[in-house]
């Protein structure tokens, strides 16, 4: 194995690692996502739609 092709690997692994867990990421906000405002404050607060509505809702 070559210095460049050990260096090529090197960087290689890290960066198929951050693709596969932004499109993890991904996947899961399009779950989360429908339209509706609670569910942008849902994906943006960490909160579920039962701790939103026992906190007074939201009014859409």
């Amino acid at each position: 194995m070559t210095k460049k092709n050990l260096v090529a690997e090197t960087v290689r692994a890290p960066k198929e690692q951050r693709r596969e867990d932004l499109r993890v990421g991904m996947a899961e906000a399009t779950q989360v996502l429908d339209g509706a405002l609670k569910s942008d404050v849902m994906l943006l607060t960490g909160l579920t739609a039962e701790e939103i509505d026992a906190v007074g809702g939201i009014d859409e």
